[in-house]
């Protein structure tokens, strides 16, 4: 995440108050984003922790106040961490290619709304996008 700002940083540590692992989330820039696979989608509850995360909407879910753009930066517990490595990958992991899912079978996370999106590295699209912003191409 190079544009990662030290107030995420800051709301990951704060949501490790209540929880054993946090992530961020941002409202998406446009609707089209959302239907992109290689946007992540959260889907939280009332009290900011992850209900789902899916590469892709199905029929019956539209783009709401409830599902946002995941950003893939945690923050864990030490001890978290260390039991989370050692549970084996869920079959809906493993399909989704999204290794959070492993937790909201057992654990919640709590997220924390960001404003801004940060612009993540997912495609070799976004790196290009990355690489003009950086060097002003």
């Amino acid at each position: 995440m190079p544009f990662i700002k030290d107030n995420h940083l800051k709301l990951l540590k704060e949501r490790l108050l209540k929880f054993q692992m946090s992530t961020l989330a941002c409202p998406f820039v446009n609707i089209n984003e959302a239907y992109n696979s290689s946007k992540v989608k959260v889907l939280i509850d009332e009290n900011n922790c992850a209900l789902d995360f899916s590469r892709t909407l199905n029929d019956k879910q539209k783009v709401n106040k409830n599902i946002f753009h995941h950003i893939g930066i945690y923050g864990y517990h030490k001890d978290f961490l260390s039991n989370f490595i050692s549970l084996s990958p869920t079959k809906r992991e493993l399909d989704e290619k999204l290794e959070q899912l492993r937790i909201i079978e057992t654990d919640k996370i709590g997220i924390s709304i960001i404003k801004e999106e940060i612009l993540g590295v997912d495609t070799q699209e976004d790196l290009d996008r990355v690489n003009r912003l950086i060097y002003k191409k």
